[in-house]
């Protein structure tokens, strides 16, 4: 029999190998591969799987060295996830962020590959290092922005709903993210931090912080912020800059958190800014109107949301996805400008994302 020469035949052969639990012939095939000069995805694809082999026979410190170089071959979400696993298994959690040092802060490495480190930075609750990856994809990979000329929907500005008459719909709702609550209490460290406002909030913390300069924002209201842990973050390093806390990052003076899931009833006062992060998405149509319109009674300032256009990953209690509203980027233009049209002093901006690490989105709103 003939010796493969692509890597892709080589790659196919390492599987072969894996598959029958030869872990030491898988690797020899895997190494072929590379040595076949491969394409960056298949690279990645043969240091991911070596890593895999080395996982199975114990040689974890091995394993973290070839998952590691698979990620900065090809950044993804599951060769991130991958190596965040390895690190808490062999306790270098530290090192990521002298892998991030090494390859992510240099000039060439693409915000697809900031994002990752921002990613693995969140699993390993390094999280003032996430936001710091985060702002660095941020400044290298602008938003798209739009003009927001689409017609103000109809539907909107006559719903017979209001926030002292929601729709049953919304209490239903608000049950099922009582119990999510209550359900990220109870778990193991690390795995209530989609509650505690973290993982959203880092993501977009850059945009936030952007759009706060612009209006000139000292005190903010977080609508659907979750338990507030994001407001609570330590010392934040971007180059040279170094900020003592995830507010003076932001750069305000005070930040205050409201999530329905915990109290009934808003903050009565207003505030130079409000965002939604990541939380309209999971409310009905038919209360969004006066959602949107209460998000600008409260500011005075401006208006900050970030959408998911997508399914969520997480289920409700009662078998329903959480992203109960999942709609394009013209369909929120024309909700927002059947409420903003109400406020015309009122700056805002809304990024729309139909994937969780922001690779497809764009941006639309109302200029200072």
């Amino acid at each position: 029999m003939s010796r493969p020469q692509s890597a892709e035949a080589h790659i196919a052969l390492g599987n072969a190998h894996a598959g029958r639990g030869d872990a030491t012939a898988a690797i020899s095939a895997f190494q072929a591969a590379l040595n076949a000069k491969p394409a960056s995805g298949e690279a990645a694809m043969a240091l991911n799987s070596i890593a895999r082999c080395y996982a199975h026979i114990g040689r974890l410190n091995e394993a973290v060295d070839y998952a590691t170089q698979s990620m900065l071959a090809a950044a993804s979400t599951s060769a991130t996830t991958y190596l965040a696993t390895l690190l808490y298994q062999t306790g270098r959690q530290g090192e990521a962020a002298k892998i991030f040092a090494r390859s992510g802060v240099q000039e060439n490495a693409s915000p697809t590959l900031l994002m990752c480190f921002g990613q693995l930075f969140i699993q390993l609750e390094q999280r003032e290092m996430g936001i710091a990856a985060y702002d660095l994809s941020a400044e290298r990979r602008p938003l798209r922005t739009v003009k927001n000329d689409a017609p103000p929907a109809a539907w909107a500005a006559n719903s017979p709903y209001s926030v002292q008459n929601p729709s049953p719909r919304y209490a239903e709702l608000i049950e099922q993210y009582k119990i999510l609550h209550q359900q990220a209490q109870s778990k193991l460290r690390g795995q209530g931090q989609m509650f505690e406002g973290i993982v959203g909030f880092a993501i977009v913390a850059p945009y936030v912080r952007r759009f706060r300069q612009k209006v000139g924002a000292k005190t903010m209201l977080d609508y659907g912020g979750g338990r507030g842990a994001q407001y609570k973050l330590g010392e934040i390093k971007l180059g040279s800059e170094t900020f003592s806390s995830s507010l003076a990052y932001l750069g305000l003076q005070n930040a205050v958190c409201f999530d329905p899931g915990f109290d009934s009833n808003a903050p009565a006062d207003q505030y130079d800014l409000v965002i939604c992060v990541d939380a309209l998405e999971h409310c009905d149509r038919q209360d969004l109107p006066w959602i949107v319109r209460t998000l600008f009674q409260k500011a005075s300032s401006g208006v900050f949301a970030n959408i998911a256009s997508y399914p969520a990953g997480k289920i409700l209690p009662n078998g329903e996805n959480a992203h109960c509203t999942v709609e394009d980027a013209s369909w929120w233009m024309g909700l927002f400008r059947a409420v903003a049209d109400e406020f015309p002093a009122v700056p805002y901006e809304v990024i729309v994302s139909k994937d969780l690490q922001q690779a497809d989105r764009v941006a639309f709103g109302r200029g200072v």
